[in-house]
């Protein structure tokens, strides 16, 4: 009974695990650049995937080896685009990590402040234990689960603003929108219920604002395509 679920949970994060992998093959051997990624949005990738250290081994899925496995997978990859994205920018500097973003809202500090701030007062626990709440590892769950959504905030403003994908792979967004269809069958054949519905929202939310973008390319994909036949 125990397997399925996590199985979904596990196999949705090797998914997006994949999809970046193959977006830093995109960025540094197919469009050679890494125009219009948001360096913000990787930084929060990472963030995310860090705090899952922290509360991966008091869960059930803890008792699975390829849980740890990909664990260190999404650990190297997105340390690796990081490090990447700053040093393919005109001038490579750290500096970058706290004023690239095109608007303040966009930073990732910012971001990064605000979902631990949600984590604090709305996890699982919180919904029905009100003393001693925040002792609970609970909170690291929905900082990560808060994380991940609030990863999108800087690089979707990015390329509605500039109308175009630039180097950002529309197979990764694709890959982003897999990834968060496997986490609701996750919601949905294990924790289905109200005190999780926090958590919930958020993904559903995520699914709706990378979908609208899967949407748009479906859509188009043959007025994309039509300029490259008349070349």
């Amino acid at each position: 009974y125990e397997t399925g679920p996590m199985i979904f949970f596990t196999v949705g994060n090797f998914i997006q695990d994949f999809g970046t992998l193959y977006q830093i093959y995109h960025s540094e051997y197919i469009k050679r650049n890494t125009e219009c990624v948001s360096l913000d949005t990787q930084v929060l990738f990472f963030i995310s995937t860090i705090t899952r250290i922290f509360w991966m081994s008091d869960s059930l899925i803890s008792k699975y080896t390829i849980t740890y496995i990909e664990l260190l997978f999404s650990f190297i990859i997105h340390l690796y685009f990081v490090v990447y994205v700053i040093l393919s920018r005109p001038e490579p500097s750290t500096k970058q990590l706290f004023d690239l973003g095109q608007r303040f809202w966009e930073k990732w500090y910012l971001i990064a402040i605000i979902t631990f701030v949600l984590g604090f007062l709305f996890h699982p626990k919180s919904y029905y234990h009100y003393r001693n709440y925040w002792r609970d590892i609970q909170m690291c769950v929905a900082f990560n689960i808060y994380t991940d959504a609030g990863s999108l905030i800087p690089q979707l403003p990015v390329l509605w603003r500039e109308g175009d994908v630039g180097s950002v792979s529309r197979l990764y967004i694709t890959f982003l929108f897999g990834a968060r269809c496997f986490r609701l069958l996750f919601w949905m054949t294990w924790y289905w219920g109200s005190r999780y519905i926090y958590l919930m929202c958020v993904d559903i939310l995520y699914l709706v604002c990378v979908g609208s973008f899967v949407f748009s390319f479906c859509k188009n994909v043959n007025k994309m395509l039509l300029p490259m036949k008349n070349q």
